[in-house]
């Protein structure tokens, strides 16, 4: 098939985790279909994301991104009746490549997370798939409770207005990728009878060979992007509320918190004793080897996380709070330790440090269950046997408004 994916940035380099999930995808499903990408660039050398994608990518798009619309499309979200998801991701420029492109070479197209569907593609294929990195409405509504006071009304209004234009957007497609049957229920219950398929985030089994010698240190680590709030508000609370109760205990212990673009109350954390801040390293696999036990303190999101699976991939003991496990087969108790409260998880912390052999076993069962049910190859199977399932039922029509989002009332 010749498939046309449309993303808010480009996968390359896959630092984060929506651009792992793109990237790999993509690589497996290059190896039977002819893609082409339009997406916006993320400030990397063109000629090192060309190289990148080369032999993956048959046609690449890159459409320069809107600069210094933030505060305007605030007011803008503020003052009229579109939420701020549609200012912040609908891109004019984006829009007017998508237009150009010839109406007949594609026989599917690939959509990267809801927002992006605030443009028009039903006229360049017969079948549009959504690829639901989350259930954007659940996680804008749970990141309510975490937001300051004065925050939360216009965070509310945003949250609702958003769910309302979610279920328009969800409607407008043939079938949804989600990463999980959690996932998969809260896009059914805004698109009842939607075709739906679980493809589960994933790693490169190869990349994650097993690390040489025991863990006998007491370093925690915390990687995520850090400018994404679900992950600000965790790497916040493990510092100043989690890590103090462990230093009590083991005053030896130490915090290492890795990810791009730190905000500034974040990178302050680097001046707290025992916590170190790393931003935008080339490589997090020597974190992951250096450390002795992973922590994901999560209090809000949605989809699933592939910090997680990459920590179990290490296998790296893993304490994580039930919302951040949410969506994957990893069991307390068997595969990493569940908390939720921070004195809780804290004493968590404290016997993954402590009492080794367990920790180890369950570090053990979590790998071979990741590299059993989560590699990136079965995964892009699973989609791949979905896209063509819906390729070949879906009639010709254009599913999309003519405008993007249509005319709201």
């Amino acid at each position: 098939m010749k498939i046309l994916v449309v993303s808010p940035f480009v996968p390359f380099p896959p630092k984060f985790g929506g651009a792992q999930r793109i990237f790999h995808l993509l690589s497996h499903w290059s190896k039977r279909h002819e893609i082409d990408l339009v997406a916006h660039p993320l400030g990397e050398p063109e000629a090192e994301v060309r190289a990148g994608l080369e032999g993956i990518i048959q046609g690449l798009h890159l459409v320069a991104p809107k600069r210094g619309a933030k505060p305007w499309s605030q007011v803008r979200a503020l003052i009229g009746r579109r939420p701020w998801q549609y200012y912040r991701h609908y891109d004019p420029a984006l829009q007017a490549v998508l237009d150009g492109l010839p109406r007949d070479r594609y026989d599917l197209v690939v959509v990267e997370f809801s927002q992006t569907l605030y443009h028009r593609v039903g006229h360049l294929a017969k079948t549009v798939v959504l690829d639901a990195h989350n259930v954007e409405s659940t996680l804008l509504e749970r990141s309510l409770r975490h937001r300051p006071d004065w925050q939360k009304p216009m965070a509310r209004r945003e949250a609702a207005r958003f769910r309302a234009d979610e279920k328009r957007l969800l409607n407008t497609v043939d079938g949804v990728l989600v990463t999980s049957g959690t996932d998969g229920e809260q896009i059914a219950a805004l698109a009842p009878g939607r075709p739906l398929q679980v493809v589960p985030n994933g790693i490169e089994p190869a990349d994650w060979p097993r690390r040489a010698g025991a863990r006998t240190g007491q370093t925690i680590l915390f990687v995520g992007s850090l400018d994404y709030l679900p992950n600000r508000d965790a790497a916040l609370r493990l510092a100043t509320a989690i890590f103090p109760r462990v230093q009590k205990r083991l005053p030896g212990a130490r915090v290492q918190i890795v990810g791009a673009t730190p905000p500034p109350d974040v990178a302050k954390l680097g001046e707290q004793p025992g916590v170190s801040v790393h931003a935008s390293v080339p490589e997090v696999r020597p974190f992951y080897d250096g450390a002795d036990v992973f922590a994901c303190p999560l209090r809000s999101g949605s989809g699933t996380r592939l910090k997680l699976l990459e920590a179990a991939a290490a296998e790296l003991p893993i304490v994580a709070t039930p919302i951040a496990a949410e969506g994957l087969d990893l069991i307390p108790g068997e595969h990493l330790r569940s908390a939720r409260t921070d004195a809780a998880f804290a004493s968590a912390l404290v016997e993954c440090l402590t009492a080794r052999e367990a920790a180890s076993r369950r570090a053990e069962a979590a790998r071979e269950l990741v590299f059993h049910r989560y590699g990136w190859a079965r995964a892009a199977r699973s989609a791949d046997e979905f896209f063509q399932r819906i390729c070949s039922k879906a009639p010709f029509a254009d599913p999309s408004p003519k405008t993007p989002m249509g005319a709201l009332p």
